[in-house]
């Protein structure tokens, strides 16, 4: 399990993880409605 998390730990500070294929996206409409939700409006 060490060895594991050091490997994340080691992909991350050499930029390999995340990479596009490990996030995904919000429309910036969708991204701006959300955040007026969170801000009460």
């Amino acid at each position: 399990m060490i060895a594991g998390v050091q490997a994340y730990a080691d992909e991350v500070r050499a930029g390999a993880y995340p990479e596009a294929a490990h996030t995904y996206s919000m429309p910036a409409e969708e991204a701006a409605r959300l955040q007026e939700l969170l801000e009460g409006r």
